[in-house]
C-alpha cells in the first residue's frame, strides 16, 4: 500500500502536466457578456470604452479522463451542494471580463477554509482560466457540500470600471473498472495572505505516510524598485527549518510593460504557481500537535504567504522517527554600487545592490509499518543572484533563482523492496534592460517636469521546471520525465510620458503613447516508461503581438503570431519485462 502511494505521490507534479486523451467540457460554463461599445449601457453600465484585450489560454488544459463530467455553475457563495460521487479530476473554469480603469486585482477562491486558487486579473478584456483542483479531492470525493468563497459573481464594480466573474466546477468520474487516484486524506489550511512572521497550528497523526506543504509567497508589488530586493520565506517547526521559498519575481500589475500595464498575459499572472515542498523526510519533526511558522529568511525582505498542508495517512503506518537533519544558509553577499556621475534629475545618487545567496537543507526519516519500514531522504539546494547596472532612469536587472531537490524513498517491507528517486529543478530567470531619453524640462515651484521617451530592450522572464522519477521496486523498473518552460522573451517597447520630479520622488503623470512587442513561448514535454509501455507528449504554444495605445486610452493589441503544436504517442511493449 505504501509503495502505491509513494509511486503516485512522487510523480504528482509530473502527472499534472501530462497530456492524456479526453477533452475538457467547458461548453456549459456561462459566457460573460461583452460590451458592444462605449455607449452600450446594458452591457457596460458605466459607459466605459470597450476593452480590446483578450487573454489567450496558453498553458495546456488540465488532463482529464474520458468520462462524462457533471457541470456545476457556482451561482452564490457559502455552503454549496455538490454532486455526490467518486471523482478522478475536478476542474474549475473561471471566466472573467474587465472594462474601464480596473487596475489589477488578486482573484482568489477558497474551499472549506483552504485557498485553492490565486491569480491576478488583466486590467482589461476577457479571460478563461482552467484550474485543476484534484489536489483537493478530499473536499469533493463522496461529499454532499462544500463551503466556497471567491471573487464577486456576475457584474460587479471594480475601482472605476466593471468586472464580470463566472465560476463553474466540472467533476469527472473515475473511469469504469479503474481505481480512483490517491489524494491527501486531509487538507489543513495554514495561511491566506498572512505577512511574515506568522504561525499556524498543524496536526500530523502518527499514521501519516507523507506530507506536502504547498505555498505561494508574494513580496512587494514594485519589488524591482527596492534595494536590496532579496525575498525568501523560511518555514520551520519546533525550531527546525524545513523549507525555504524563493519568491518568484512576479510583476503582477502589468507583466513586461511596467508602465503601460496592458501586456499580452505575463508568465503565471492569471494562475500563480504553487511550489510544493515534500516534507515526508521531516515527518519525525512534524508528528503531533504543533505549530508551523513562516518568517523572512535571514537578510531577506518579507512577503505575504498563502499555504496549505496536504496530509496523507494509511492504516498500516505506525509512526516516524527522525534520522537526520541539516540546514545551512550562507551569509547574503551584498555589493553596493553608487554612481554620482549619472545626471539624476532629483539630485540623489544612484545606488544599486548586487546580491548572492545559497541555502542548503535536508532531512531523513524512518517510517515504520505493520510489514516493515521505509525511509525518505531529501536534500535541497537553492541559489539567488541579482546583478544590477545603472542607467539614467532605473537600474537594469539580471536576476537568477534556482532550486534543485532530490528525494529518495527506500523500501524494506514484507512484499516491497527497492527505491524511488525523484528530482526537481526550478529556475526563475529574469532580465530587464531599461533606459530613457529626456526630451525637455520645465519647472513649477520646487518641482520639475519632463516629457520623455523611455524604452525596454530585450526583457526576458521565465518559469522553468524539470521533474523526473525513477523507481526500481521488486525488479520492476519505471521512469517518468516532464519539462515545462514558460517564457516571455525579446520583448521591446517604448512609451512617451510626462514625469514630475520633486525632492525625493518621481510620479508618472500621464502616458501619452505606448508601443511595444511581446513574444511568448510555452513548452511542456512529458514521457514515461515502464515494463510494458512508454508514452510521450509534447505541447507548445507560441504567441507574439504588438501593443499600441498611441491613439486611444486602451492598448490596441494585435496578435502577429499564434500557433499551437500538440501531439502524444503510446507504445505497447507487450506483457514482458525489460527495456
Amino acid at each position: 500500500m505504501f509503495r502505491g502511494w509513494v509511486l503516485i505521490a512522487a510523480v504528482t507534479a509530473i502527472a499534472g502536466l501530462m497530456i492524456v486523451p479526453g477533452s475538457l467540457a467547458t461548453s456549459a460554463a456561462p459566457t460573460p457578456p461583452v460590451p458592444a461599445g462605449p455607449h452600450d449601457l446594458a452591457g457596460d453600465p458605466t459607459d466605459f470604452p470597450p476593452a480590446n484585450y483578450s487573454n489567450p489560454t496558453i498553458p495546456a488544459p488540465p488532463a482529464v479522463p474520458d468520462t462524462t463530467p457533471t457541470v456545476l455553475p457556482i451561482t452564490s457563495y457559502g455552503t454549496v451542494a455538490i454532486p455526490l460521487g467518486t471523482w478522478e479530476t475536478v476542474v474549475m473554469n473561471y471566466t472573467g471580463y474587465v472594462a474601464g480603469t480596473a487596475y489589477d486585482y488578486f482573484q482568489t477562491v477558497t474551499i472549506d477554509g483552504a485557498m485553492v486558487y490565486v491569480g491576478v486579473n488583466p486590467e482589461a478584456g476577457s479571460w478563461t482560466q482552467l484550474v485543476n483542483l484534484s489536489a483537493y479531492l478530499a473536499f469533493f470525493d463522496d461529499r454532499s457540500s462544500i463551503t466556497i468563497s471567491g471573487p464577486g459573481l456576475g457584474l460587479i464594480g471594480n475601482f472605476e470600471g466593471v468586472q464580470i466573474n463566472n465560476i463553474t466546477l466540472v467533476f469527472y468520474p473515475v473511469p469504469a473498472h479503474q481505481s480512483g487516484p490517491t489524494y491527501a486524506t486531509m487538507v489543513e489550511p495554514l495561511f491566506a495572505f498572512s505577512g511574515t512572521p506568522s504561525s499556524a497550528p498543524i496536526s500530523i497523526p502518527s499514521n501519516t505516510s507523507a506530507v506536502d506543504l504547498q505555498m505561494i509567497a508574494i513580496g512587494s508589488e514594485f519589488w524591482y524598485s527596492l534595494n536590496p530586493d532579496f525575498t525568501a520565506v523560511t518555514a520551520s517547526v519546533g525550531g527546525y527549518n524545513v523549507s525555504t521559498y524563493l519568491q518568484y519575481p512576479w510583476i503582477n500589475s502589468g507583466g513586461i510593460d511596467l508602465f503601460s500595464w496592458r501586456p499580452i498575459s505575463p508568465v503565471n499572472m492569471l494562475d500563480h504557481q504553487w511550489e510544493t515542498f515534500n516534507l515526508t523526510g521531516a515527518l519525525g519533526l512534524l508528528e503531533g500537535q504543533t505549530q508551523l511558522n513562516v518568517s523572512a529568511a535571514s537578510d531577506a525582505m518579507g512577503a505575504d504567504v498563502i499555504a496549505n498542508l496536504l496530509v496523507y495517512t494509511s492504516p498500516s503506518v505506525t509512526g516516524a522517527q527522525q534520522r537526520g537533519y541539516y540546514f545551512d544558509q550562507s551569509p547574503v553577499q551584498t555589493v553596493t554600487q553608487t554612481n554620482s556621475s549619472i545626471s539624476n534629475p532629483n539630485g540623489n545618487d544612484y545606488t544599486v545592490f548586487d546580491q548572492f545567496d545559497t541555502v542548503r537543507y535536508g532531512y531523513s526519516t524512518l517510517v515504520s509499518t505493520r510489514t516493515g519500514s521505509y525511509s525518505v531522504t531529501l536534500s535541497t539546494r537553492e541559489g539567488f543572484a541579482n546583478l544590477q547596472s545603472l542607467n539614467d532612469v532605473w537600474q537594469n536587472i539580471t536576476e537568477s533563482e534556482t532550486v534543485s531537490t532530490v528525494q529518495t524513498a527506500q523500501y524494506s517491507e514484507r512484499n516491497d523492496h527497492g527505491a524511488v528517486v525523484s528530482t526537481e529543478q526550478l529556475s526563475y530567470p529574469l532580465r530587464m534592460d531599461i533606459g530613457e531619453v529626456l526630451v525637455y524640462e520645465y519647472a513649477q515651484g520646487s518641482d520639475s517636469y519632463y516629457n520623455y521617451t523611455s524604452y525596454f530592450d530585450n526583457v526576458d522572464q521565465g518559469y522553468i521546471a524539470l521533474d523526473s522519477t525513477y523507481s526500481d521496486l521488486n525488479g520492476q523498473r519505471s521512469q517518468a520525465y516532464s519539462y515545462v518552460n514558460d517564457q516571455i522573451f525579446d520583448t521591446n517597447g517604448q512609451f512617451l510620458s510626462l514625469l514630475e520630479f520633486g525632492p525625493g520622488f518621481a510620479i508618472i503623470l500621464n502616458i501619452t503613447s505606448s508601443y511595444h512587442v511581446t513574444n511568448r513561448i510555452d513548452t511542456e514535454i512529458s514521457s514515461s516508461r515502464g515494463p510494458d509501455s512508454a508514452t510521450f507528449s509534447f505541447y507548445q504554444y507560441r504567441i507574439s503581438g504588438l501593443e499600441n495605445n498611441s491613439t486611444t486610452y486602451y492598448v490596441q493589441q494585435t496578435i502577429t503570431f499564434d500557433h499551437v503544436i500538440s501531439y502524444g504517442t503510446t507504445i505497447q511493449f507487450g506483457n514482458h519485462r525489460g527495456w
